[in-house]
């Protein structure tokens, strides 16, 4: 009886350490599935536009990969928040606000804002008079800027060459040097030759005349804006000159 209670005893010994063994190998195995959760918590990242392929695996550590560096980023439901410093060969510029174009921003939410350019611009006119013959229409020879934000004026051709897509605002003035009584006078502005724009009216005589007009239009990148003018008096009329008598402005609204 003696030697069966023994047995028993190494028995339940044997139970229970078996029992100790299974738990603290499924204490292991939860606690390694909560590292490896944790892990797959932080960003995971393998072609981020504009980085280079940026790979993050750690969170609150410094990582340089193809030339990035970020440090102490944090992340919250498996996404990147609080960067601490992003560093590096950023598409378009050298810092977080030119990482698509000069005019984005992220704010301290991590909201993606957008806004219009602020140098859009061109005014071009003519410096000196030009002459117009009766009966035709002749292309405005603008030869001089008062402003010209990016290099749109051509000289060559008296014309603005658009450096961008999107939506314009085109104004243009013509002055006719006093036109005789009834002179049909019109202006004429055109984008890639194709007319956008125009206003025609008989004058008054014994007085100089003035069209102002406006277009409003779309454009792609390398489309030209030019304008012309015209004049049925019988003979030579002359544009007169000045930044306020003949001229074109051409604004990129968006």
């Amino acid at each position: 009886m003696v030697e069966d209670n023994k047995d028993q005893t190494e028995d339940d010994v044997s139970e229970a350490k078996i029992r100790e063994i299974v738990q603290e190998e499924m204490a292991d195995e939860g606690e390694s599935s909560n590292r490896a959760s944790g892990r797959r918590n932080f960003l995971k990242a393998t072609a981020l536009t504009g980085l280079g392929g940026l790979s993050l695996g750690v969170g609150g550590q410094e990582i340089v990969k193809n030339g990035i560096g970020i440090s102490r980023a944090t992340t919250s439901g498996g996404s990147l928040s609080n960067i601490g410093t992003l560093e590096g060969p950023l598409t378009g510029g050298d810092s977080l606000t030119n990482i698509a174009g000069s005019n984005l921003s992220i704010d301290s939410s991590g909201n993606l804002n957008a806004t219009s350019p602020t140098d859009i611009g061109v005014v071009t006119y003519l410096s000196t008079a030009q002459t117009l013959s009766s009966g035709t229409t002749s292309k405005i020879q603008y030869d001089t800027t008062a402003f010209d934000h990016r290099s749109e004026f051509d000289a060559s051709n008296h014309e603005i060459q658009l450096s961008g897509a999107g939506t314009y605002m085109a104004t243009f003035t013509v002055k006719f040097n006093s036109p005789p009584d009834q002179t049909l006078i019109s202006n004429r502005i055109s984008l890639n030759g194709t007319r956008i724009g125009s206003e025609t009216r008989g004058s008054s005589g014994g007085y100089d005349e003035t069209l102002t007009s406006h277009a409003l239009f779309e454009a792609s990148k390398g489309d030209v804006v030019s304008v012309a003018a015209f004049q049925d008096s019988g003979s030579s009329l002359e544009l007169k000159s000045g930044r306020w008598n003949t001229n074109l402005s051409v604004v990129q609204l968006g």
